[in-house]
């Protein structure tokens, strides 16, 4: 099913991205859309310093901040 096959691709990229030393990624469930996210940060200004660091590599050229309460 398409369920399966999009939660199998985000498995595969999220041990993709730990295979690359990106360990904090995880999947989440947002607001019913499955995320695949990397990091938690304490501010706002902390996760987008984090992001331009991160903005070259290939996996992150397309992320953007996702505020997610837990």
């Amino acid at each position: 099913s398409n369920k399966t096959t999009t939660t199998t691709l985000q498995a595969l990229f999220t041990q993709a991205l730990k295979d690359q030393g990106y360990e904090d990624t995880r999947v989440v469930d947002h607001q019913g859309s499955i995320k695949v996210v990397y990091g938690s940060y304490d501010s706002k200004a902390q996760a987008r310093e984090a992001l331009q660091g991160m903005k070259p590599d290939r996996y992150f050229n397309t992320a953007w901040i996702l505020n997610i309460e837990e």
